[in-house]
């Protein structure tokens, strides 16, 4: 399996014109199904085209591999309420699609049928001690994957991160019917605001990727950004421990990631800003950018990495990027 990664590391977010006239829309969920050579589309949109309302709406919709309309999926996020689609991936027998997002601000586990669309399960999370006076807030940046049998049980399980006011939790969902629960959850550090005036970065956290090991199916890896940095937690799946923990001193977050069957070894794709304190989003003309590729090795041993540095590959003035 070749590595798949964006050519500057950019974020797995691109901008796509849907129409309206916002033309505010993001994709966040890109997949190809070879089962049913599909090519599955999902995100986010404020167009006008599609409802009265200019809030986010989620959207999900398949091409075959000619460009042809296969079927779509519009969440008007006031009837039915799906602000957003955060991240999919293939479940692990690859005939379904596991999708993270946001609905009714909580965070949201699904599973749809490829072949149209359809769902198969829908699961929303919330904070037990959530009150009208103690409202959470939930950010999800894709990490997602659906085990359709557990290698001790055999039963099918939800595995995924996302923040609730600016503390991260990863968990497994038991898919039990009729009332899926979570079997485990793991809480990260919480920090202090005296903590993070020191440093603005510790609370930069964006679990990214739910990624299964081929070779240990015992374990998997959670890919993103950890206090600032790109992070690789692996971990075991009966319970969330700690397998190892690595972080890139010269990767400010993980956009990119593909495992190889055969090696075992994970590549990397990421980005780093080292001279602004804050990480500015999006970079600006005056910092220094850095794309990163690396090798990475089950043990988290880096066998390789590669940098490339200057301007940031979009910037072409002070206030412009290029489409």
């Amino acid at each position: 399996m070749a590595p798949e990664a964006a050519a500057n590391c950019e974020s797995s977010y691109f901008p796509v014109y849907a129409g309206g006239a916002k033309g505010d829309e993001r994709v966040s969920c890109f997949v190809y199904d070879p089962l049913q050579q599909l090519i599955i589309v999902g995100g986010v949109t404020k167009s006008e085209d599609f409802a009265p309302a200019p809030n986010e709406h989620g959207y999900l919709f398949a091409l075959d591999i000619y460009g042809n309309w296969k079927w779509g999926s519009f969440f008007y996020n006031v009837s039915y309420a799906v602000s957003s689609i955060e991240g999919c991936q293939l479940s692990s027998t690859g005939e379904s699609l596991a999708l993270t997002g946001i609905g009714n601000s909580m965070p949201l586990l699904m599973d749809i049928n490829t072949v149209d669309g359809t769902f198969n399960k829908f699961i929303s999370i919330d904070y037990i001690e959530a009150s009208a006076t103690a409202v959470p807030q939930y950010q999800t940046f894709g990490a997602i994957y659906y085990d359709m049998s557990d290698y001790r049980d055999y039963q099918p399980y939800f595995y995924t991160s996302f923040t609730k006011d600016e503390v991260m939790f990863m968990l497994r969902v038991a898919d039990s019917d009729p009332n899926p629960i979570v079997d485990w959850n793991q809480k990260f550090n919480e920090y202090s605001a005296d903590q993070v005036a020191q440093n603005s970065l510790l609370n930069e956290k964006e679990p990214a990727f739910m990624t299964p090991d081929p070779r240990q199916t015992s374990q998997m890896y959670m890919i993103g950004r950890y206090r600032g940095l790109g992070s690789i937690y692996r971990f075991n799946k009966r319970d969330g421990s700690l397998r190892w923990h690595a972080q890139f001193t010269e990767m400010s977050r993980i956009n990119s990631v593909a495992v190889t069957e055969s090696i075992n070894d994970l590549f990397i794709c990421g980005e780093y800003q080292p001279n602004e304190a804050n990480d500015a989003t999006p970079p600006a003309i005056t910092i220094e950018y850095q794309a990163t590729i690396a090798r990475i090795d089950d043990e988290g041993e880096p066998q390789w990495i590669i940098k490339s540095s200057g301007a940031h590959p979009l910037k072409t003035s002070s206030n412009e990027y290029a489409p």
